[in-house]
């Protein structure tokens, strides 16, 4: 299988080379620590998340200007190109189902909650649900299937897939608002799912994205396949990896066995690192935005 998305070639070169980075036989050792400037977040990370994709909102400089972007682009969305498509009768719920969604966004969707926090009934939660992945609002991860001997949580997980419209819709006006919410992780992991998907829609090859989590809670974020052949993906918010960031990789290593040909944490460090035999931690920056730091 061919082992690069992004930069993450980079990353396996030098993991080759320099070995691992973190003790597989103490769980007490110091873990890897990479050093970054604590009073501020990465830059470049923050602003590709909190301005999104979508290339008028990205790239105004106002932040203000953006905001009316964004808030243009919904009532348009909502009453013009979703009448267009549908027949809504109520369109204030579906709009509350939307900021719903931004607010649940990389969480595993549950229906019932949702139907009794929006007041719908079930049918028609889901009828909008499809209509948001069918206009491309959302997307749905489904969970990996394989019987190896577990339960596997079989409902898949919701992203909505524009950062900067999911922080608009969410209130989340910059990165201290996120950190008080506390969906900082949430947001990073679903800025990694996005890019996944727009690096799947490039390739010659049929990848497909899954993620991979039994009702224990042992979990990893993002399983990227192509056939019976998989990297698994950790998404970690922080600027080191602890040695409990691999519990997730560890437990899917044994229960997928050779399937998992290496794993990757995805952190906010500044290096790639080896982790010990076919596991590595990249930088979000490196495996996606394309900066590299030696």
């Amino acid at each position: 299988m061919d082992t690069r998305f992004g930069a993450v070639g980079i990353g396996v070169r030098r993991a080759r080379a320099s070995g691992p980075a973190i003790s597989r036989s103490s769980p007490h050792e110091s873990p890897a620590c990479v050093p970054r400037r604590r009073d501020r977040p990465a830059t470049d990370l923050v602003d590709a998340i909190l301005r999104g994709g979508y290339p008028p909102a990205s790239l105004m400089r106002s932040a203000g200007s953006r905001r009316r972007w964004f808030d243009s682009y919904r009532q348009t969305y909502l009453e013009r190109d979703l009448r267009d498509l549908a027949n809504i009768q109520y369109l204030t719920d579906f709009g509350r189902l939307l900021v719903l969604a931004a607010i649940r966004t990389g969480q595993t969707v549950n229906v019932a909650a949702f139907s009794r926090e929006l007041g719908l009934s079930q049918m028609t939660l889901k009828r909008y649900l499809d209509l948001l992945v069918l206009t491309y609002q959302v997307s749905m991860v489904p969970a990996y299937h394989v019987n190896v001997g577990l339960r596997l949580v079989k409902t898949p997980k919701l992203y909505v897939t524009d950062t900067g419209l999911a922080c608009h819709l969410s209130g989340a006006k910059d990165w201290a608002t996120l950190e008080r919410q506390g969906r900082v992780g949430a947001l990073v992991e679903t800025w990694v799912a996005n890019e996944l998907d727009k690096w799947i829609a490039c390739q010659e090859d049929d990848y497909r994205l899954y993620f991979w989590r039994t009702h224990t809670g042992q979990e990893v974020d993002f399983l990227l396949a192509r056939g019976e052949e998989m990297v698994a993906l950790e998404v970690k918010a922080t600027t080191q990896v602890e040695r409990g960031d691999l519990a997730g990789i560890e437990a899917c290593e044994r229960a997928l066995g050779d399937r998992i040909r290496f794993s990757v944490v995805l952190y906010r460090g500044e290096q790639v690192l080896g982790l010990g035999p076919r596991r590595l931690a990249v930088p979000l920056e490196t495996a996606f935005l394309g900066e590299v730091r030696t």
